[in-house]
Parts: structure tokens; C-alpha cells; sequence
């Protein structure tokens, strides 16, 4: 039986392919957030796995809300490429000042050469598979991740290697 109610931004695998709420390690978060001096908005959340106190839910729909300020942001990797393209809309728009998206490393996608590499000030490519926390989740990704950086200056070098918890090595 499918769960229909997946949670937005925690899942690892599309509908149906996995268990949903793969959470956020929070190490990787907490040194994001100390990092940008706190986030404002977790555009990608559930009730009990959300990282930040404002955050959307599925029910609220993140694609239609705008984003304000420092945005953190682990999509539905099924749906990445749609978060992606909300985070330059929403930096573009001044509405947003910086967007941290966590997403697999998938270098061979249209969403990473035509939303990425043009607009993206930053990626962290992260050594070793992350491990989500969660209930469901057992064991390291199956997967590399990165975490890409829409708005704020563009770092240089922009694309390093970080550690499992966001720190650039």
C-alpha cells in the first residue's frame, strides 16, 4: 500500500520506489545553519521532521508559497529539478537571500546543466554517502549528494569537495 501523504522534502526515492521521511542528518544542517547565521524557512518539511520553525508541508505546497530570507531546503528528489527552479525564481526575486538545496549528484540530468551550473553560486560535492535519519532509514545512501547554494556571492572556487557535515575540506 502506498502512503499518499509522503512528506515533502525528506523523502529519498519517488513514490512508491521507498519508504518516505529520510530526514536530514543533523549535523549536516546544524553546521549549515551555523554557517548562514540561521534559516528562516524549511521549504521542504513534514510536521514532526521539520528543521526550522516556519516550514511548508506538502499540504501547503512550497512551489506556490514564496520563500523569505535564508531558505533551507531537501526536496523530493522525484521532484528536485521543480525546487530548484523555485530557489533562483524566489533569489531573482529578492524575496529569498540564499537557498541550501540537498540533492543527489546526478551530473548527467538536464536539472543540474540548465538550473545548476548557470545559476547555482555554490556546491558542496560531499565525500562519503550520507546517512538520513528517520524511521524507515537503514544504512548510508545508496547515492552521493551535494548541496547547492542559489543567491549570496559566488564561492571560489564555486564547486568543492565538503565533508558529511556541509564543511568545505
Amino acid at each position: 500500500m502506498t502512503n499518499t501523504h509522503q512528506p515533502v522534502g525528506k523523502q529519498i526515492y519517488p513514490v512508491g520506489k521507498s519508504e518516505s521521511d529520510h530526514r536530514t542528518p543533523e549535523d549536516l544542517f546544524n553546521h549549515l545553519s551555523y554557517e548562514v547565521g540561521g534559516f528562516d524557512l524549511d521549504a521542504a518539511a513534514s510536521d514532526e521532521n521539520h528543521l526550522v520553525e516556519h516550514y511548508f508541508t506538502l499540504k501547503d505546497n512550497s512551489l506556490f508559497q514564496p520563500w523569505q530570507g535564508v531558505v533551507w531546503c531537501n526536496p523530493p528528489y522525484n521532484n528536485a529539478a521543480l525546487f530548484m527552479e523555485k530557489a533562483v525564481n524566489e533569489v531573482n526575486a529578492n524575496r529569498a537571500s540564499i537557498v541550501w538545496v540537498l540533492v543527489p549528484v546526478r551530473s548527467c540530468t538536464k536539472w543540474f546543466h540548465e538550473i545548476i551550473m548557470p545559476y547555482a553560486t555554490e556546491i558542496r560535492l560531499i565525500k562519503g554517502r550520507l546517512k538520513f535519519t528517520g524511521p524507515n532509514q537503514k544504512g548510508a545512501a545508496p547515492f552521493p549528494s551535494m548541496l547547492v547554494r542559489f543567491g549570496g556571492e559566488p564561492a571560489m572556487p564555486r564547486i568543492v569537495a565538503a565533508n558529511k557535515q556541509g564543511m568545505v575540506l
